[in-house]
């Protein structure tokens, strides 16, 4: 699967942990292998992730994002 995450603030988001999770608020998805985590966007900045994860484990899946100094 493809993931886009996008910086719309205009500070830096620091330590953006992107998590999979099988519907809103569900259970995270476990193992799952993303091409970067835990990276640093700058205001405007775009990045386009892949991330694998086993077939089957999710019905829905849900990326939330959330960054160190934002929410």
């Amino acid at each position: 699967m493809r993931v886009s995450v996008e910086n719309t603030g205009q500070a830096l988001a620091f330590q953006v942990h992107l998590k999979l999770t099988n519907g809103a608020g569900g259970p995270e998805i476990l193992p799952v292998y993303w091409e970067d985590n835990y990276l640093a966007l700058f205001p405007g900045e775009k990045r386009e992730l892949r991330v694998a994860y086993a077939r089957g484990a999710a019905t829905n899946p849900v990326v939330t994002a959330e960054a160190w100094n934002a929410k």
